[in-house]
């Protein structure tokens, strides 16, 4: 370090003195000499920012983009080294695999990006890089296979309706392809639409026969029967609120279902409306669901979150009591009514 800092202090003099000689002199400094004074002064800058200005992790970083050249190059080129790819760590490769497809990206590249950070559990990232992988072969079976799993995996609401539009169009072009039709079950049953999970799984289990392939799907299928028939039972289920006078119309209502006796945590099901006027009657859907459907014997209590301006948070609104859900004439059904405005909860 103290050798770079005395080049560079150096070269600094030497440009001064020059300098000082042309103004004194009235000399005229010729174009070679100027070069010179100028790829010296670049030289010790430069080994002045290697020795003192350098971010402590700089090292680091040139050690791991000239160790995993090569192996990046092979997977940006679709012939990657799978010996040397399991001797780096895995966040360290995608890494040095995302600066690289910056520069040079191919589909094969951001296809192994997507399964990276997939098996990394960063849903986000991985619909990224499918999305990117699709956006430079639309046509190719594989990317568009991927950014549906991926879009599955991450198990919001859009990205279901995503994915599921995307497996539409997928089973149109393959309608016999298994992973489609797994996949096409399992965003289904995620989405609540058991009677399209049992469809696509009934034609992926006539495929097989007794292997241990057919076996899984069989206990899959047994599964997605039973919460259909769950389902069935607290179909339709409809909660009714109302409010007194005072309190506004046209806010955000928050309607959920809960087990009796719980106060707290993630609700079994819920629902966001506008409440356009009071009385309002909400209908609990299969894609309301938030948690496994309960038996037909479970007790629920229902309630209610509002708050009078529209797409507010409701956590900060009025809060009925929670009310059992009854069953009176076959539809289960719960009626509440909220508080007075400006009262917190019951």
């Amino acid at each position: 370090m103290t050798l770079m800092l005395a080049l560079f202090v150096l070269a600094a003099a030497v440009m001064l003195l020059l300098l000082v000689w042309k103004r004194q002199a009235g000399a005229s400094l010729g174009p070679v000499p100027l070069l010179a004074v100028a790829l010296a002064v670049f030289a010790a800058s430069l080994a002045g920012w290697w020795s003192l200005g350098r971010h402590a992790g700089v090292d680091e970083w040139l050690s791991a983009e000239g160790a995993h050249g090569e192996l990046v190059a092979s997977i940006i080129a679709g012939e990657p080294d799978f010996e040397a790819a399991a001797d780096v760590p895995l966040g360290d490769l995608a890494r040095s695999l995302q600066r690289q497809l910056v520069v040079t990206p191919t589909v094969e590249g951001w296809y192994a990006l997507a399964l990276m950070y997939e098996q990394m559990q960063g849903s986000e990232q991985a619909v990224i890089a499918a999305r990117r992988a699709v956006s430079l072969q639309p046509d190719a079976l594989p990317p568009r296979v991927l950014l549906a799993r991926v879009l599955v995996d991450s198990g919001n609401g859009a990205a279901l309706t995503e994915a599921r539009s995307l497996l539409a169009d997928l089973r149109g072009d393959y309608p016999d392809h298994e992973g489609v039709l797994m996949l096409t079950g399992m965003a289904a049953a995620r989405d609540g639409d058991y009677d399209a999970a049992i469809v696509a799984w009934e034609r992926l289990r006539a495929r097989h026969g007794d292997d241990e392939a057919g076996q899984t799907l069989d206990q899959a299928l047994a599964d997605l029967r039973q919460k259909q028939a769950r389902l069935g039972f607290w179909h339709d289920l409809q909660v009714t609120v109302e409010a007194p006078d005072d309190v506004r119309a046209g806010g955000t209502l928050f309607v959920f279902l809960r087990p009796e006796g719980q106060t707290g945590g993630q609700p079994l099901a819920a629902r966001r409306v506008i409440a356009g006027s009071f009385p309002v009657t909400v209908t609990i859907e299969a894609g309301d669901w938030l948690q496994a459907v309960p038996a037909a014997d479970a007790t629920l209590v229902a309630g209610a979150r509002y708050s009078d301006t529209p797409g507010a948070d409701v956590a900060a609104g009025v809060r009925s009591p929670l009310v059992p859900v009854g069953r009176d004439d076959g539809t289960p059904k719960a009626r509440l009514t909220l508080p007075a405005a400006g009262t917190g909860a019951p």
